[in-house]
């Protein structure tokens, strides 16, 4: 967390995704928060007081640059299209030029390509891999 940073929500993972996959991310926020994890989904009951009134640009860069150990995002063209996934992205992106690492978790829905992000990122293809098998990797991950 930066030194003076006036939020000190952590998490072991967030979520960056569309709109358009809501149904399917909120099922896996579901599953990741069964299997003991802290995940920030944006329509959590106890996320919605601590997002109100506050300057979401900057919350948001918290999140995704600082607060988490993980970000899983959800790679679509509806992803690539929005501003607000624009902004997760690119915080997202500098904490892995700062840091380095294997921070960012992408997985795809489609071959959309995404600025910022290199080809040879490893990424799960949704088509491919059942939602199941996408929290047991995620858990996998944090243990490693």
């Amino acid at each position: 967390m930066a030194e003076g940073s006036q939020f000190t929500d952590t998490y072991d993972v967030c979520l960056s995704f569309a709109g358009e996959q809501r149904d399917y991310v909120e099922l896996i926020a579901k599953d990741l928060k069964a299997a003991g994890l802290e995940v920030f989904y944006d329509q959590d009951e106890d996320i919605a007081p601590k997002l109100w009134g506050r300057d979401l640009g900057e919350y948001l860069d918290y999140i995704y640059r600082q607060a988490s150990r993980f970000c899983l995002m959800f790679i679509s063209t509806d992803y690539a299209a929005k501003e607000w996934t624009k902004h997760e992205r690119r915080s997202a992106l500098a904490r892995v030029i700062a840091e380095g690492g294997d921070y960012l978790l992408p997985a795809r829905f489609d071959d959309t390509e995404l600025p910022g992000l290199r080809p040879t990122t490893g990424y799960l293809d949704l088509r491919e891999v059942a939602p199941n098998t996408l929290v047991e990797y995620v858990v996998k991950k944090l243990q490693i």
